[in-house]
């Protein structure tokens, strides 16, 4: 029998995967990060992982449940449980023969346990049938076979994918090589909710795992996340993972994060950012379905005192105890205004397709914001915003924002405004917005040239957006709006392009 490296094995634990097969090398393999803003990002992904995620314990059963035909070939569908948990892998014949070429190869099994191919000539549906309940023997003959089933097996049956231990071996694996170039780099890198949640898991669990090889060093993994400054969190690629309802995403391991970046995580299942808030410059948070509030107002320890709300409620997080309360956020925000600043050195806050229907008054607890994106949400109102007086970037596209009163009053001295794919249709409200370069007013509702007359006392303005707006099909559309605006139209972009020969006449 040829000589095969044995895995390190651990009490209660059947596997230990160092090395993963070339077909899951593929899916578990490093990827630029869809819609990067940095070129240096890695991304670790994932193949999906089911609701439940589990650790290390024993594999109990494996059946053949279900013959399903295909266009050219069939596939067995096993069915894999271990403890309470079960799950679905799909197989080909020619998959199970290699399996067995392995088996029989490093691990002495008989050569005649699976049933050879040549036996079902024919594809009806009874000899698919016979075979199914063959390949179903089979597994259960193996199972009972190796009181420690073998790392191949393992792999077979997808078990790594769902075990805290094998993830973050995964993980170390691949890390190791590149830890200094990753602290070095510029971009972030990506984990997914069930990879954070291993990390973590993984603490916990008193076994040490022994690996013949460097890379499998989860000690350096930990040392890695502990000096980490810019994380993304986000499910595998077209894959909803969910986790367990006592699963969550604790950013604990990344005391060192500067930027942070959420998307699709549960708000409820996120903690940790009560270690962070001080020393987070940038924050990012993606289709969480969340309010501001959720997450800005991380500091439990003004909780106590707050008019309304007895002292034993001082553990209690803000969702649980304000629920859908607005005055509760006001009173809350005031508390902890008063004793200090939760986010000293937030400058760069993105809070996109959220769902947000209200600006609260959480977000005064953020007043050194340079850049606030709020787009892509159902924001119908202007507020809250007069106590960002470092503000010069503000991203509110894609809302349902129709009035823009006094918002000179509301915003300060920002100097780029995005409104577009509103439903404005007056521009009243942004005369005495002076220290504006550049206004992005396209696919709104505005119909009359004359609006634009409200622009013309914006002398620092350089870009103007009205692309999409009935008043673009005006004839002579751009000199008219030129004409509007005689201080400022010889340095205006209207619509991306500067006013031609025959435009200045």
């Amino acid at each position: 029998m040829a000589s095969r490296p044995v895995p390190s094995f651990v009490p209660a634990l059947k596997g230990c995967v160092n090395i993963l097969p070339d077909s899951i090398e593929r899916d578990w393999g490093w990827l630029p990060s869809p819609g990067s803003r940095d070129a240096a990002d890695l991304v670790i992904r994932e193949p999906i992982i089911q609701e439940f995620i589990f650790d290390s314990c024993g594999l109990n059963d494996a059946c053949v449940i279900e013959a399903r035909k295909l266009e050219d070939h069939t596939v067995y569908v096993i069915q894999v449980s271990v403890g309470d948990y079960q799950w679905l892998v799909s197989r080909r014949y020619r998959e199970f023969d290699e399996l067995h070429e392995l088996l029989v190869k490093y691990y002495n099994v008989e050569k005649k346990l699976l049933p050879p191919k040549k036996i079902f000539r024919s594809n009806t549906e009874y000899y698919t049938s016979l075979r199914k309940v063959k390949l179903d023997q089979y597994l259960k003959r193996l199972i009972k076979t190796f009181t420690v089933p073998p790392l191949e097996l393992l792999k077979f049956l997808n078990y790594m994918l769902y075990d805290v231990i094998s993830v973050t071996q995964y993980l170390s694996s691949k890390l190791h090589s590149q830890c200094d170039s990753i602290l070095a780099s510029r971009g972030y890198i990506s984990l997914t909710p069930v990879q954070v949640y291993c990390i973590n898991r993984r603490l916990q669990i008193p076994v040490k795992v022994n690996c013949s090889h460097d890379e499998g060093d989860i000690a350096q993994l930990y040392d890695l996340f502990y000096q980490l400054q810019k994380l993304k969190i986000a499910p595998a690629l077209n894959q909803l993972v969910t986790l367990t309802a006592q699963a969550e995403v604790d950013l604990t391991p990344f005391k060192s994060l500067l930027s942070l970046r959420l998307e699709a995580v549960e708000v409820e299942k996120c903690s940790g950012l009560e270690m962070l808030y001080t020393q987070l410059n940038c924050l990012e948070v993606y289709r969480c379905k969340s309010d501001l509030w959720k997450f800005l107002l991380v500091d439990s320890k003004p909780l106590d005192g707050v008019k309304g709300q007895p002292n034993d409620h001082v553990d209690q997080k803000p969702d649980d105890m304000l629920g859908e309360s607005l005055n509760g956020v006001a009173e809350l925000t005031e508390s902890l205004i008063e004793r200090s600043c939760p986010w000293p050195h937030l400058r760069h806050f993105v809070f996109k397709y959220n769902n947000l229907e209200r600006i609260d008054e959480s977000l005064k607890l953020t007043p050194y914001l340079e850049e606030l994106d709020l787009s892509h949400n159902v924001i119908s109102l202007i507020e809250n915003l007069t106590e960002l007086t470092q503000l010069a970037v503000l991203d509110l596209s894609y809302n349902q924002i129709n009035r823009l009163d006094q918002l000179s009053s509301k915003l300060g001295n920002i100097s780029k405004l995005s409104l577009a794919h509103n439903l404005i249709t007056t521009l009243e409200g942004l005369k005495k917005m002076f220290s504006l370069t550049y206004l992005n007013l396209s696919q709104n509702s505005i119909v009359e040239i004359k609006e634009v007359e409200n622009l013309s006392s914006l002398d620092c303005l350089e870009q103007l957006l009205l692309k999409d707006n009935p008043l673009t099909s005006v004839n002579d559309y751009r000199i008219k709006v030129f004409s509007s605006l005689p201080n400022i139209w010889k340095q205006l972009s209207l619509d991306g392009i500067e006013a031609t020969s025959e435009e200045m006449v």
